[in-house]
């Protein structure tokens, strides 16, 4: 496996633009908390959080006709920096940021911004709400460039367009544990030998239903963030983007580039206990860190610093601490560990990746940044958490942990620079080509052994390949819902979700009744009970390209007829992207990684290259694996009049993956073996000929798969997909390549 190192760092916080300011602030002790002014507070519990004011953005500087979302403009302007940063634009190490306009200006060749095109680079994103500001004005006047500007897989077309990235795409949207998770995968990618570069992390803007719902939730405070201080009473949040550069130490060394740190290993997790209280002792928290280690082969004695969660919340905290003593065990309290929330506010899809980054300002440094507002010792947060003033440490190992709403964790662990970096040639980034690695080497085949379709002309493995083999047709007029001027619809129409389930859930949206039937019946298909099962090492990723927009639409709905002092708690926690995994987490105790991708329609394929990785590398033995989208009333709305052409569908399918070796160990027939999946730039996606369950999105690529392999024809399966709904997103794209078995 490749060696990969972070050779750039950007970051836009409500401390300042760039981070040299950033981490000068931070280690000063100061914060960047002030009352909001971009929308009106008043009715939350905290009128106060981390917004970012003053800004300007230029939409020309990155070849883009009108400006995105405030969200994607962090993005931009920190992928700007992190790009300059790392040498691969124009930019200098270490300087104050310029504008972004001059930066673009500088460096832009051939009406290009200045990666060079013999150095493929690509980008993990990570995001808790997408365009925020651009669907709370879709729910008001249903305009459809606002729905465009709020999708999530928009970010990363306006950032590969901005910057021309030709390398793998993808975006997931794992709660607040989403930015670290994001580092990990595209860390996961370049030593895969996938990727040579990666742009990696989160952003977020503040907007009101998210925080309606926060607030409703008693999770923000009513007085102050203290992290881990006795009299803490909640959190705060903010906004902002963090990105960083990771590269294989080989291309680094090759083009003479400078080294802040080595990545050396990651993972993610679920508690499979809540969607937002914490589980008992922080097991979650525990396992996740205790991964992370191993898979960097790391002993937890060397760890010399960690970057906590540390959202201030009376029960996080506690969970948190127990979850590192129960890991490092006396050595927990010879290190420090901090809380930049209490400077930044808590910063959603953006906090873990600028908490990463802060880890390797550490490592860089030998400084490590203050848990600033800490007030008051707490017998049960009793750990050296560096209250209110940076200390200077010699820190060679680091790590960062992360959770979000859903149970969901990551972790990430840093090292110092390779000690051979200095032997590296001299510096001529311009001059070299760096070539992609040898292929990646499996260490365990991976084999599909249940199939899991739930669409119009069919549910279930059996009943969908008659519908396939009868033709049926699942495009009718509407008749579940309105169709809003559509003439037809995909609607799974025979679908009743009690039918799956083992208790009634009458609080479920759409979408998370086809992702809990679609397990149910993908453990039925395989032949598996999921209670005999490791669960530590069982597993879910799911794509889903809009995620369950009822929910988010009630919830807005109220908040904007009544205030954001009436939004719902019920409602709100039912209304993130990764709801419908958690969901499922909790239901059938997946406690091994469970992700969720967004990425237009090609959303699946990330879900099943990342599931099919960790199988392959033994970090996990059976995962479920696909994709899921409903139709809903606002999804309609838009396509009524950006699509009215198309025939939108809804439904789910989910492959289950298993190690070839723990399939033969339970008799299990597999029905195919994964040779790849690839992320790669796409090709326009309008040619493509409506299938007789619809255009179902994010369940598009699985759909398809199952198709093919519930039907005779053919050693090697190939499945390709690109694009999102929008005419701009045609630069994501993915195949997924699978070998049947006899």
């Amino acid at each position: 496996m490749n060696r990969v190192v972070v050779t750039g760092l950007g970051a836009v916080t409500p401390l300042g633009l760039g981070v040299p300011i950033f981490w000068q602030r931070l280690c000063a002790g100061e914060r960047g908390m002030k009352r909001l002014s971009r929308l009106d507070p008043t009715g939350l519990r905290n009128e106060n959080g981390g917004e970012i004011n003053d800004w300007t953005f230029d939409p020309s500087a990155y070849g883009l006709r009108k400006a995105p979302d405030l969200a994607v403009q962090f993005l931009l302007h920190a992928a700007g920096e992190a790009l300059g940063d790392a040498g691969l634009r124009g930019g200098k190490r270490g300087q104050t940021p310029f504008s972004s306009v001059a930066l673009v200006a500088s460096e832009r060749g051939e009406g290009e911004n200045g990666v060079s095109p013999h150095f493929p680079v690509g980008a993990v994103l990570s995001t808790n709400f997408g365009g925020g500001l651009a669907w709370e004005d879709f729910c008001r006047d249903g305009s459809p460039s606002d729905f465009d500007d709020f999708a999530f897989h928009t970010a990363l077309d306006c950032l590969a367009h901005a910057f021309d990235l030709t390398g793998p795409l993808s975006l997931l949207s794992i709660a607040c544990a989403s930015g670290a998770a994001a580092v990990g995968y595209a860390f996961d990618l370049i030593r895969a030998g996938k990727a040579e570069a990666m742009l990696a992390g989160g952003h977020d803007v503040l907007s009101p239903s998210p925080l309606s719902g926060l607030s409703v939730l008693h999770t923000i405070t009513a007085e102050d963030i203290r992290p881990f201080s006795a009299d803490r009473s909640g959190t705060m949040f903010g906004e902002g983007a963090a990105l960083l550069v990771l590269e294989s130490l080989d291309s680094a060394r090759a083009r003479g580039a400078e080294i802040y740190a080595e990545v050396l290993g990651s993972w993610q997790n679920n508690n499979a206990y809540h969607l937002t209280a914490p589980d008992k002792g922080g097991a979650g928290m525990a396992r996740v860190l205790g991964g992370a280690l191993n898979d960097a082969q790391l002993d937890s004695a060397k760890l010399d610093h960690i970057n906590a969660h540390g959202t201030g919340t009376k029960p996080h905290d506690v969970a948190e601490t127990e979850a590192l003593k129960s890991v490092l065990g006396g050595h927990a309290y010879e290190i420090p560990v901090c809380s930049i929330k209490g400077a930044i506010a808590h910063l959603m899809g953006a906090a873990g990746a600028v908490e990463a980054l802060a880890c390797v300002k550490t490592i860089e440094t030998g400084v490590v940044p203050p848990t600033v507002n800490y007030r008051e010792k707490d017998p049960e947060c009793d750990l050296d958490y560096v209250p209110n003033e940076a200390r200077e440490a010699t820190v060679r190992y680091a790590a960062t942990i992360s959770a979000g709403v859903g149970g969901s964790n990551a972790c990430v662990v840093f090292g110092p620079p390779p000690e051979t970096a200095s032997e590296a040639p001299p510096k001529a980034p311009t001059a070299v080509t760096c070539a992609v690695p040898g292929p990646y080497v499996l260490k365990h085949d991976v084999v599909v052994t249940g199939v899991a379709p739930i669409s119009a002309i069919g549910i279930g493995r059996d009943d969908f390949a008659q519908g396939l083999a009868e033709g049926r047709e699942g495009r009718r007029a509407p008749e579940r819902l309105t169709g809003h001027g559509l003439p037809l619809l995909a609607e799974c129409l025979d679908f009743v979700v009690e039918d799956y389930l083992e208790s009634e859930k009458t609080y479920l949206d759409r979408c998370s009744e086809l992702a809990l039937a679609a397990c149910a019946l993908a453990w039925d298909d395989a032949g598996l009970d999921w209670r005999e099962l490791e669960h530590e090492r069982v597993g879910l990723c799911l794509g889903t390209a809009f995620g369950c927009l009822d929910s988010m639409a009630n919830m807005t709905a109220r908040v904007q007829s009544k205030g954001v002092r009436f939004g719902s708690p019920v409602i709100f926690t039912h209304s993130f992207a990764n709801t419908p995994t958690s969901l499922a987490a909790v239901e059938y105790d997946l406690q091994g990684p469970t992700s969720t991708f967004c990425v237009g329609d090609v959303s699946a394929a990330s879900a099943l290259d990342y599931a099919w990785r960790i199988i392959a590398d033994g970090r996990a033995e059976v995962v479920l694996a696909g994709g899921v989208e409903a139709l809903s009333e606002p999804l309609l709305r838009y396509l009524a009049q950006a699509q009215p052409d198309y025939v939108p569908g809804e439904g789910a399918c989910l492959l289950v993956l298993e190690s070839a070796e723990h399939a033969a160990r339970r008799g299990a027939t597999a029905l195919a073996q994964v040779l790849d999946v690839t992320l790669r730039k796409g090709e326009a996606a309008a040619t493509t000929e409506t299938p007789a369950w619809g255009h179902t999105f994010a369940a598009s690529m699985a759909l398809e798969l199952a198709a093919k392999l519930l039907t005779s024809g053919g050693q090697n399966l190939m499945v390709t997909g690109a694009g999102g709904r929008d005419a701009r997103a045609t630069r994501l794209g993915a195949s997924i390549s699978l070998r049947r078995l006899p």
